[in-house]
């Protein structure tokens, strides 16, 4: 029974490393010409929780591109961690690391919690 358990999680591991390297795949080849139909349901989402529509603007246009690269850097960074690399860091600069107090302390020369 232990080894029937170690079965379906490594499945299941194998299943989501598949279905991560398919996304990034369909994010990068929608990326290289231009199209954002691959995020336009998360986008949509994100705006109706602030009581938008999304719009043919190019400024809808804009936020689509970057919720693409900022996923595909949360992929690239997954997939590195899948074969146990944790010292990745974001290459794009549309992800950037968030600003919390506690960096606002050590930026204006006060100590970091």
């Amino acid at each position: 029974m232990p080894f029937r358990i170690f079965e379906i999680i490594r499945d299941e591991f194998k299943d989501e490393k598949a279905a991560r390297t398919k996304r990034l795949a369909t994010l990068k080849a929608d990326t290289a010409v231009g199209e954002v139909r691959s995020v336009h349901e998360i986008m949509t989402g994100l705006l109706a929780k602030e009581g938008l529509a999304p719009a043919d603007t190019p400024e809808h246009r804009r936020f689509a591109q970057h919720l693409q690269r900022a996923e595909m850097e949360a992929l690239k960074r997954g997939a590195e961690r899948d074969d146990g690399d944790y010292s990745g860091v974001p290459t794009d600069p549309v992800v950037k690391q968030p600003v919390t107090a506690r960096t606002l302390r050590a930026k204006a020369g006060g100590v970091a919690d």
